[in-house]
């Protein structure tokens, strides 16, 4: 069986001038629409300034809805959350955009899946099996069309959803959009938001992801998964499975940020303690507890200064190896400095 086909020109490969050297022409003309740029710094939010940040190294102040910016935008910001967080945060970015996407087609999705799978509940198991590859058919076409009308991009890229069935219950999912290689998390935790919401509570599955088979190019990544069904259902309600999924996603994300930031405090105090090798400690102290002062003015301060020198110093150092001097002028200096802390 091929791949069933929504792309937005109908033919299932990825086609490119060319993949290594995309002339600058094609490149300006690989966009997404502001929506979709402010929809990602939304889910965001949480993380601090990591978006306002990105926008500025961009030179960009505010994101207009109805205007199209460079795809690699998207990218930076979910690397440099990626970098920070590991993919956990992505998956959690695209499980809260599956909330962005909802009024856009999940949610018109899910009604039509939700009646897909009442018709065929109580049939065969080629009934249900059928009911399923109707909601993928679904899914691809509803993914397609917000592709089609959230990117701009040259006419040689195909953009699209497509599945193909490997086995029993068993498909690749292939998927092509204007990101990079890195964000293939994103795009999983969208999946599991559709999925929770529309098939939560009917349908189990498992997902490998297929990255030999994957690739990328300038203006669009292609990724392909394996996912594996099995018809299983539970009382619980779609929301219900939303939120414990959520739970789930945003309980690993906290791990996550708690460790990045006990990194962060590490690197601090190492820096503090080489720092505090060149720094009076009260200027040291005053520096890492915030209060010490960095602004450049004028200040009248009595000062008592400590003048010393080292008897025959210039003969004895001609005699010295240069190890052997460091360490003479390192044991003098820290005698020297011993006597400023304490009468300073």
């Amino acid at each position: 069986m091929g791949y069933i086909w929504f792309g937005i020109k109908g033919d299932n490969s990825v086609k490119t001038k060319n993949e290594n050297e995309m002339t600058e022409e094609i490149q300006k003309k690989v966009t997404v629409s502001g929506n979709v740029i402010q929809s990602t710094i939304d889910t965001m939010e949480g993380f601090g300034r990591i978006g306002q940040e990105i926008l500025r190294s961009h030179g960009i102040s505010k994101i207009r809805a109805n205007d199209q910016y460079p795809y690699e935008l998207r990218s930076d910001l979910h690397r440099a959350a990626l970098e920070r967080f590991g993919k956990i945060a992505l998956i959690a970015f695209g499980f809260e955009m599956g909330d962005y996407l909802s009024p856009v087609f999940v949610d018109d999705m899910c009604k039509k899946s939700n009646s897909i799978f009442n018709q065929f509940e109580n049939s065969s198991p080629e009934g249900k099996v059928e009911s399923l590859e109707k909601f993928l058919t679904l899914y691809c076409q509803y993914v397609t069309n917000f592709f089609q009308n959230s990117i701009v991009s040259d006419e040689s890229i195909e953009y699209g959803m497509w599945y193909q069935r490997r086995d029993d219950l068993v498909y690749e999912i292939r998927v092509t959009s204007a990101y990079d290689f890195h964000q293939e998390p994103f795009l999983v935790g969208i999946q599991d938001y559709v999925f929770a919401r529309c098939i939560g509570n009917r349908i189990k599955f498992s997902r490998a992801f297929e990255e030999k088979k994957s690739h990328a190019g300038y203006g669009y990544a292609t990724w392909l998964w394996k996912l594996s069904f099995h018809f299983a259902s539970t009382n619980k309600t779609s929301n219900e499975i939303v939120a414990l999924k959520k739970l789930e996603i945003n309980q690993e994300l906290m791990k996550a940020v708690l460790d990045h930031a006990d990194s962060q405090k590490q690197k601090v105090e190492e820096i503090s303690q080489k720092l505090g090798k060149y720094l009076p400690p009260q200027i040291h102290n005053a520096f890492f507890s915030g209060h010490y002062d960095t602004a450049i003015d004028t200040r009248r301060k009595k000062l008592t200064i400590f003048i010393s020198d080292i008897k025959n110093f210039t003969s004895t150092s001609e005699g010295l190896q240069p190890e052997d001097l460091t360490k003479y002028l390192n044991e003098y200096f820290s005698e020297m400095t011993a006597i400023a802390l304490e009468y300073g």
